[in-house]
């Protein structure tokens, strides 16, 4: 008897090594995978877009105790609540200033560790090595991926999703534990770090319910909800903690034509962009940093969407409430995952946003490769899903090479959205910042017939138009631009360089309204002090270049400059 238990015990621990072997096998393959499909990275650029408020244009980008505090306590100037990403890219800039190439590696290697902290929750939930390996690497190489960790701001979703799958992890291990409470307390601490990284985490608590539901707890229980009133009340306290950073701060803003998009038009965009990310899922050959809302109004297929979408989700919930499975798992989890991002109260511009996939995306991917598994004769299922992948493997190199510069982006963008007056704009003030200024003003002008409605391009213009010395023409642009928008503070100050050519003295009208629209905004004191000094005045002149100087001002005029030191 005592052999047969040994016999036994040599077993158990023959299979137990052998799994371990098979895991780090998996890791590793995961691992070389993912960093083969994006090891491009480096040389990518900073893009513009999100990266002028998160790095590039950002005053708190600098790793100061004043600047780290203000991000905790009061948000950022961007009007987002997400210190520990501002944090992370502070870090980044204190060790290689405005070089990107670090940025975009350390995107890579968190989505690395996301990857295997993916790779342990299916494993651990399904208990399935082979199933949660392929569903990881479908999430890892994924086309849609590249905009996380090809570009800068995808930042914030990747640190997120890290700290948001690993309390998903320590959840499962406080299932697998009998209950020790210690595993519960680290999968709070792990929500809280995914929410102090981004907001997009809140409906954690469903999520934790989905699981219960797998594991066959008695979800309404009190002793189910009464494990989860921890994490119901940081997702209420860091949603309101959100809401109130946006409605306070003066960087937040939405365009126009997104605010003013009735409601009952959000609900259809809603559903309308729902069957878009699935659809970008399966066949990802229209991704895009900017998906605009259509010009032509909420099309057709957006209102029908809407009952047959509705019908699905309740029709998934029920199925998974009598009988959860993988599949059915995996499309709950993408449906909670994506709900806050499906613009019904809008924080961002268009009707959806490929780096919102980044977690999402797991669910489907499980689904996806459940499906797989359901067919009995597996030969030509994974040949199909082998080249699947591979094909995903160069599509998704090239997408990164998309996020190479600020220009191959926004004309990607014009390649799948011709008349995006927002992609136009953007990269004609690149083209700007460049010095191709007749590249630039053709991209303004095909930015202001798209949309006639376009205070940004008709500004920057009439900047062009005053550099050639045809300030009428500039003049026009710039009345157009404060009619469609009373409080742009750039095209009163530009308004008012346009009256100083011209010698119109209302010209200090002008530049008051912009210095008292942005009181700490600089270069609108240097713009009004130009001015004093262009009509004699030299104390007032040299007093608002001085405070332009305090407020950091470091583009000035040598002759200007001058005038004050004399003075």
């Amino acid at each position: 008897m005592v052999k047969s238990k040994t016999k036994k015990k040599s077993q158990a621990s023959s299979t137990s090594s052998s799994k371990n072997g098979r895991m780090r096998y998996f890791v590793i393959a995961l691992i070389a995978i993912t960093w083969m499909t994006f090891s491009n990275v480096g040389k990518n650029q900073f893009v513009g877009w999100d990266d002028l408020v998160y790095v590039t244009q950002n005053k708190s980008i600098e790793l100061t105790s004043d600047n780290v505090i203000h991000s905790f306590f009061k948000g950022e100037p961007h009007g987002m609540y997400v210190p520990l990403t501002a944090l992370s890219l502070s870090i980044n800039h204190f060790f290689s200033g405005f070089n990107p190439a670090p940025y975009l590696y350390t995107n890579l290697l968190l989505h690395i560790f996301m990857v295997i902290a993916s790779f342990i929750f299916l494993k651990m939930l399904f208990k399935d090595d082979w199933l949660a390996f392929f569903a990881t690497l479908l999430f890892a190489i994924h086309p849609a991926q590249a905009e996380v960790v090809a570009y800068v701001s995808g930042r914030r979703d990747v640190l997120y999703a890290l700290f948001f799958m690993m309390s998903l992890v320590f959840y499962l291990r406080y299932l697998q534990s009998n209950y020790s409470k210690k595993q519960l307390i680290y999968s709070l601490l792990f929500f809280t770090l995914s929410l102090l990284a981004k907001s997009q985490a809140l409906l954690m608590p469903f999520v934790l319910l989905a699981i219960d539901q797998v594991h066959e707890r008695k979800i309404f229980s009190k002793e189910v909800l009464k494990e989860k009133i921890g994490f119901i009340l940081l997702a209420v306290l860091f949603g309101i903690i959100s809401i109130v950073v946006k409605q306070q701060s003066e960087g937040f803003a939405i365009s126009r034509e997104v605010l003013e998009v009735p409601f009952y038009e959000r609900i259809a965009y809603a559903f309308y962009g729902f069957i878009l990310y699935v659809i970008n899922v399966f066949i990802p050959v229209n991704l895009s940093l900017i998906h605009p809302y259509p010009n032509n109004g909420v099309p057709f297929i957006a209102w029908f969407s809407i009952i047959p979408v509705t019908l699905f989700i309740f029709w998934m919930g029920y199925k998974f409430m009598k009988k959860p499975n993988l599949a059915l798992f995996g499309i709950l989890f993408f449906i909670l995952m994506i709900a806050l991002m499906l613009q019904l109260f809008p924080n961002s511009y268009g009707v959806m946003n490929d780096h919102y996939l980044y977690v999402p995306l797991i669910g489907l991917a499980v689904f996806i490769v459940s499906m797989f598994y359901k067919v009995k004769n597996k030969t030509i299922p994974i040949l199909v899903f082998s080249t699947y992948l591979i094909v995903f493997i160069f599509v998704t190199r090239q997408r990164v090479e998309v996020f190479q510069n600020g220009i191959s982006v926004f004309t990607d963008v014009l390649k799948t959205y011709p008349d995006s007056h927002v992609a136009f704009s953007n990269r004609g003030t690149i083209y700007y910042e460049q010095g191709n200024h007749q590249q630039a003003f053709n991209d303004f002008t095909e930015s202001v017939h798209a949309n006639s409605y376009n205070p940004y391009a008709y500004n920057n213009r009439a900047v062009l138009f005053l550099a050639n010395g045809k300030i009428a023409e500039a003049m026009e642009d710039l009345n157009v631009a404060i009619i469609q928008r009373p409080d742009y503070t750039d095209a009163y100050s530009n308004r008012g360089a346009a009256k100083g050519m011209m010698m119109d003295k209302t010209a200090i009208n002008d530049h008051n309204k912009a210095v008292s629209l942005a009181p700490n905004e600089g270069k609108y004191y240097y713009n009004r002090g130009a001015y004093y000094l262009q009509f004699g005045d030299k104390n007032k002149g040299c007093s608002d270049v001085q405070k332009a100087m305090q407020l950091g001002v470091q583009k000035t005029n040598p002759m200007i400059d001058q005038i004050c030191r004399e003075n």
